[in-house]
């Protein structure tokens, strides 16, 4: 498809731009987004996105696949030296809240050696469709054939909005979020795209937001010609 399609117009002088930003995830294959109303799934196919956040998702109704966790990661530590380094990092930081550049993530030290990355706006999709998709999340699918149209679309609406700062699309690893052998600040990068093994039935692949505030809740944008990316399976 071409991307100036996917937003209903020639960008013109943002023609360049858009092809720069869509390149880093044009490898990225169909993406879902499941519902259990199919008044919500009409809702994304028209256009209005729902945005969560992850202290939402910490606290869902639907337990299955409710994770208090979220954001949550414990850097483990190998040696004295490497727990004096991680010490003087914390020590050295203000109000105990860390912040790493490219991109800023306002991280709280919670004590041993536990990090949490506060809040961010969040879109979880899926790489797959399935029974057990279908079980925990909803019965009314819609299938985004172009993410990387879908991605720089709702990077455009939420910088405008002045919500963001960065966005960060990316499949979650199922793994233990206990972090051994890694540089302190290239682990902290992870956070948020890490879930236990009993959530590996979702295929998650996150939208990470990170917000130019701390204080957000979900909210719904949006975005024009999604009929132009989206597909109904329904």
């Amino acid at each position: 498809m071409v991307f100036s399609e996917c937003c209903g117009q020639n960008p013109g002088a943002e023609y360049l731009e858009m092809l720069e930003f869509v390149k880093k995830f044009d490898t990225v294959t169909p993406l879902y987004r499941v519902f259990n109303e199919r008044e919500h799934a009409d809702k994304f196919y028209n256009g209005q996105v729902r945005v969560s956040t992850l202290e939402h998702c910490r606290n869902l109704e639907n337990k299955q696949a409710r994770d208090r966790k979220e954001g949550v990661a414990v850097v483990g530590m190998e040696s004295s030296e490497q727990d004096t380094v991680t010490e003087n990092v914390f020590r050295n930081s203000s109000y105990d809240t860390l912040s790493i550049q490219q991109p800023e993530l306002p991280l709280v030290h919670l004590g041993n050696n536990t990090l949490k990355l506060e809040n961010a706006y969040v879109i979880c999709l899926s790489t797959a469709y399935n029974t057990y998709m279908k079980k925990v999340f909803g019965e009314f699918c819609i299938k985004i054939k172009n993410p990387a149209a879908f991605f720089y679309l709702l990077d455009a609406v939420m910088r405008r909005l002045e919500l963001i700062a960065d966005i960060q699309p990316g499949p979650i690893i199922y793994d233990n979020r206990v972090f051994l052998n890694l540089n302190v600040m290239s682990t902290l990068v992870g956070i948020g795209f890490y879930k236990e093994e009993k959530y590996a039935g979702e295929n998650e692949y996150r939208v990470r937001l990170l917000p130019l505030m701390q204080d957000i809740e979900p909210i719904v944008v949006e975005i024009l010609n999604m009929d132009n990316i989206c597909e109904k399976m329904y």
